[in-house]
């Protein structure tokens, strides 16, 4: 091998080091924004569960809700009222309550996201319902609002004072604050696994979460 062409592989693998070393320090820096983003979702849910009058038990598994999404976009807060926030946690209780905490939480989420797409971009109404009342208690769509749905009776019981009522308050408080980040990457829809409604049919789930399958492409 000739001096020149040493000298160019020299060249070639000093560029190749310090190539590798700016990817490195690019990937390092996107990975601690992440941390961080989800640092600052861990404090404030924290926050959450340390407010009176959510007991141990219940603490402990919102806690456990912190563990990292494969979704870590941020979501600005979505104002929700006090009988909106009613509304929410029991359609979190009937449709959820047998879930994880991440089941629930994207129960949750696609209540919100129901309530904040607008269908179209057209600013009418949307088939849907509109608002969480409108959407939560919309016709055929949310099955535990259905007249003679086993549920139905249950959800209007549940006490404000249940530490279960407290602790989907929690979780329908930090998603509609942005606290959370949606792990059903914007879905409008679910169904449980068992089941296969007309539909979504021809559709596939963008993440199955639970007993449940999510879509965010149902028209």
């Amino acid at each position: 091998m000739s001096e020149e062409h040493y000298r160019i592989l020299c060249l070639i693998s000093a560029f190749c080091f310090v190539l590798g070393g700016v990817l490195l320090v690019l990937v390092s820096r996107k990975r601690y924004r992440e941390l961080d983003e989800m640092g600052a979702s861990q404090s404030k849910l924290q926050a959450r569960i340390d407010a009176p009058g959510i007991d141990e038990e219940w603490a402990h598994q919102l806690e456990e809700t912190t563990e990292p999404e494969m979704n870590t976009t941020v979501r600005k807060a979505l104002p929700i009222i006090a009988d909106e926030r009613d509304i929410a946690i029991r359609t979190l209780y009937g449709e959820a309550r047998g879930e994880s905490r991440e089941g629930r939480i994207a129960v949750a989420w696609v209540i919100r996201n129901r309530v904040e797409i607008d269908l179209g971009r057209d600013g009418k109404p949307d088939w849907w319902g509109e608002g969480v009342i409108g959407v939560c208690c919309k016709a055929g769509q949310f099955s535990c609002w259905n007249a003679g749905d086993p549920n139905l009776p249950k959800l209007k019981s549940l006490r404000t004072d249940d530490p279960l009522y407290r602790m989907l308050g929690a979780i329908v408080d930090a998603v509609f604050a942005g606290d959370i980040a949606d792990p059903t990457w914007g879905s409008t829809h679910y169904h449980t696994v068992n089941v296969s409604p007309k539909w979504a049919v021809g559709l596939r789930s963008v993440t199955s979460i639970g007993a449940h399958l999510f879509y965010n492409d149902v028209p």
